[in-house]
């Protein structure tokens, strides 16, 4: 298994952080020299080609959106009048088609720079279409979790799943709270995600946020252990934070003051066991794809439980996974368990 390796927002050759320029390709990479980006070019050259290749699409069909003449089925100014909706609306579904594939072509350069565009492109998605008919809600908590957003992760595959029991709520009112859940518990029972018809990758992302929970309670043991406890607490705290991924954890001083996260960490685990479990069951063919991994074959369509969901989930959550210090080896650990 290759080492895992956190998101980059260096030089694409060497890592550098500081003096860099964008690639005019993609202008999602980063290189200190230009000797750098011609050397890192038969690297780089098919994910650019990609981004810029879909940029030029889908700004040529936002600008032909823009500039269409309205008429009985499509109103004026589009953009500024149906926010919400826009799916409803013929004219708007080859820009949305054409921004997705966009927003796909941008998750090819595993960069800082491109997770972030990737991830406001998506958002601003289900800003103009709510009811999301495109599925981009299915890509999103993986890269939330890639840009260590975890407690934005919780809210957003939360609400996402306390919705599906609103059979009455109106898709085309925006006046009704959208994605309103905000510093939802991540610590709590996840119960409420076991159901028929769960989204996959939000409860694989679910999963992977509370490894990182467990991952980083240890590493705040493994500083007592090294510190020492007689070290002063503000420094002690300071030194923790360091040496945590997830501002979940970082932010909280509470935790970071704690010297004893045993009982936090068998809560957590049995939780991720718990979700490891709903996975499974949801779609047998998942976890062995994970940690076995080869690049995903993508479906054109899918069933639930189905090989073809399954590839298309490792094609939304690896990079998050991988990105993760310890996280492949933990859920290798829980499979073992399982077997």
């Amino acid at each position: 298994m290759a080492t895992a390796r956190p998101l980059s927002s260096g030089c694409g050759l060497c890592g550098r952080t500081m003096y860099l320029q964008r690639c005019g390709g993609c202008n999602v990479m980063c290189y200190c020299n230009r000797d750098h980006q011609a050397t890192d070019r038969p690297r780089h050259k098919i994910a650019c080609k990609a981004v810029s290749k879909t940029r030029a699409k889908y700004e040529d069909e936002e600008q032909s959106l823009r500039n269409a003449p309205p008429d009985f089925m499509t109103p004026e100014n589009v953009f500024e009048t149906s926010v919400g909706h826009f799916w409803g609306i013929l004219a708007t579904r080859d820009y949305m088609r054409a921004r997705l594939a966009f927003a796909d072509a941008l998750g090819k350069v595993k960069t800082k720079q491109a997770v972030q565009e990737q991830l406001g492109h998506l958002m601003d998605m289900l800003r103009l279409c709510r009811g999301d008919n495109l599925g981009v809600r299915a890509l999103i908590p993986a890269l939330m979790l890639r840009l260590n957003k975890d407690q934005q992760c919780y809210d957003f595959v939360k609400w996402w799943t306390l919705i599906s029991d609103e059979r009455d709520y109106d898709w085309g009112n925006t006046d009704l709270p959208y994605l309103d859940i905000k510093n939802a518990d991540p610590f709590e029972d996840v119960n409420y995600l076991d159901r028929r018809g769960m989204e996959l990758s939000h409860v694989v992302a679910v999963t992977l946020l509370k490894v990182k929970l467990v991952l980083d309670l240890q590493a705040l043991e493994n500083t007592t252990d090294v510190a020492g406890k007689e070290v002063p607490q503000e420094i002690l705290n300071k030194i923790r934070s360091q040496a945590v991924t997830s501002p979940i954890i970082a932010g909280n001083r509470e935790i970071l003051e704690r010297h004893d996260h045993h009982a936090a960490t068998t809560l957590l685990t049995k939780q991720i066991r718990a979700l490891y479990m709903a996975v499974d069951k949801a779609n047998e063919h998942f976890w062995d794809s994970l940690v076995l991994y080869e690049k995903p074959e993508l479906p054109e369509a899918f069933s639930r439980g189905s090989w073809e969901e399954a590839q298309l989930t490792l094609h939304y959550s690896y990079d998050s996974w991988w990105e993760c210090p310890g996280a492949l080896r933990f859920i290798e650990k829980i499979m073992d368990e399982s077997d």
